[in-house]
């Protein structure tokens, strides 16, 4: 931070953030997906019985739901980073209307 410039930065844990949970959002949809291709793997292989298919099912009752978590999780992230940006914006837009007071 230079002499003088008290705003800057702090949009900085913001955008950190975002990119957090951004790759929380990315690690949750590999690990589900994870889930469903053991599922299909063990439907198309020896675990093939009423029971299996009924679990089989069950699982993916829940893909919308997990989807939808995903897609929820992403929103917080770009909520974050459209945050942080006008941090930035409103703290330029203040350096510059102080900057212009002549005393």
């Amino acid at each position: 931070m230079a002499d003088g410039d008290i705003f800057a930065g702090h949009s900085g844990g913001l955008q950190e953030a975002g990119q957090s949970i951004e790759k929380a959002a990315s690690n949750f949809e590999k690990e589900y997906e994870r889930i469903y291709q053991i599922i299909d793997a063990l439907i198309g292989s020896e675990w093939s019985s009423p029971g299996a298919s009924v679990i089989a099912k069950k699982i993916e009752e829940q893909r919308p739901n997990l989807i939808a978590m995903k897609d929820a999780i992403r929103a917080y992230s770009s909520y974050c980073f459209r945050t942080a940006d006008r941090v930035e914006t409103n703290e330029d837009n203040i350096i510059s209307g102080v900057g212009g007071i002549n005393g």
